[in-house]
This record gives structure tokens, sequence and C-alpha cells, in this order.
């Protein structure tokens, strides 16, 4: 099954962790209590607590009792490229501190961070995000299809962007596209 995307404003107010957490609720291991949540997070109770209210209120989570339902079909996607608001870079450099973290407390057995730098053309941009984004979906859509009972939630998360200061001609290009979008 393809993941389904959510709504901006959903986005807006849900974070990284939230999404984590609808996540967990497929794992084999899964109890659907807030004991069970803080201690696979890592998160305090009152933590736990305020996440799981915010999850009810904008609808991707209902608790009833023992019941958790996850109302998001596949919680892994955000709607790659469709928007990009305030909150949404804040929750991606949310991701990317908890990742640079991670770099320190998991051992390279349980993790992958890699960094490739090289030369583009400005042109090939748009094809370069497309393919980026088709890697998150196959990596994705391969561990969703894996009959192995699932044990952990991960995240993956590639950026693209440049290292070096641009041209004169593609700051040109930059302000008309700005001053383009502020006339609309």
């Amino acid at each position: 099954e393809k993941a389904k995307t959510i709504s901006q404003e959903t986005f807006d107010v849900l974070g990284w962790i939230h999404f984590a957490i609808l996540e967990a609720m497929k794992l084999s291991d899964f109890t659907p209590t807030e004991e069970w949540v803080a201690r696979r997070f890592g998160l305090k109770t009152d933590e736990t607590v305020r996440i799981l209210r915010e999850m009810e209120a904008a609808g991707v989570l209902r608790r009833d009792g023992e019941l958790w339902t996850d109302t998001v079909e596949d919680a892994i996607s955000a709607g790659p490229g469709k928007f990009s608001s305030a909150s949404m870079r804040a929750n991606q450099k949310r991701f990317l501190d908890f990742s640079a973290k991670q770099l320190e407390v998991v051992p390279i057995e349980q993790r992958e961070h890699f960094l490739f730098v090289f030369p583009v053309n400005d042109k090939e941009i748009e094809r370069l995000k497309k393919k980026s984004q088709k890697v998150l979906m196959e990596v994705a859509d391969q561990s969703q299809k894996s009959r192995r009972p699932k044990n952990a939630v991960y995240g993956m998360q590639i950026s693209l962007v440049p290292v070096t200061v641009p041209t004169t001609a593609q700051m040109s290009k930059i302000a008309s596209v700005l001053s383009a979008g502020e006339e609309r």
C-alpha cells in the first residue's frame, strides 16, 4: 500500500514524534498505554499525555480505553514537496537535531548516516528532489511490505541543499521567483 499524505493544517499542529507514535502502534510489542509510549520513546509521563491529547485533538488518534485507532492510513508521509510552512521547517529541524544526537548514542549497526557532496546544474534540482522523495517512499514501502514483525520505529530524512553561495545570476532568478510569489 502506498502512504497517504496528511494536510498542512494537521502537520502544522503535530510534529514528527506524533507520527512516530502512530507508527509504533504497528509494532509487535505495542501496548495501548501512556506508560508504554513513554518508555519506548524515552518521554516523561506528562509529555506523553500532552502528545497523545494533541493527536486526539488533531483527529489522527482515537482512544477508547485499551482500543487505540490510528486514523491516518500511513503516517510515513507529510506530503513531500507539497508545502513548506514555518512549522514544517521547525519540525524538520527538530528531527535533524534528534538525528544528530542519535549519532552519539545509537551503535552504527542500528543506524545509517551518510553525506555526499556533488556538483549539480540548478536546472536539475526538481528532478533530484523528485528522485530523493521517491527513494524515501520506496524505503518506507519496502519496510511496510516486509512480513517480519515490526519491533522498532525508524525515521529517515533526506536533505538536498546548496553548499555553495549562489552566483549573481542565480540570486536574480531567486529574487524574481520570490517577487512573483508576493504578487499572487
